[in-house]
């Protein structure tokens, strides 16, 4: 498998921003599966999220359907005559 970016910069980097690091290549199917379970796994931690996405979520709302009031849009032609 060809790199672009040397590993040990593409690892350094990942480890920096507190990323996840795999090597993959989907034109040559490696890793892509592992990758993905690792996501999955790595999402389910409370750990993983950053403080700004749990307060984020702590301070949402949501709204009933009967809440939700839609405007029906009137359509306006360019024809002149």
């Amino acid at each position: 498998m060809k790199e672009e970016v040397p590993e040990e910069e593409a690892r350094k980097f990942a480890n920096d921003i507190n990323a996840i690091f795999y090597r993959t290549s989907a034109k040559e199917d490696i890793g892509i599966n592992d990758l993905f379970m690792e996501i999955g796994k790595k999402l389910g931690e409370p750990n993983f999220r950053t403080e700004e996405e749990i307060a984020n979520r702590q301070a949402s709302i949501s709204l009933d359907q009967k809440d939700i009031k839609v405007e029906p849009t009137k359509k306006k032609c360019c024809l002149s005559k």
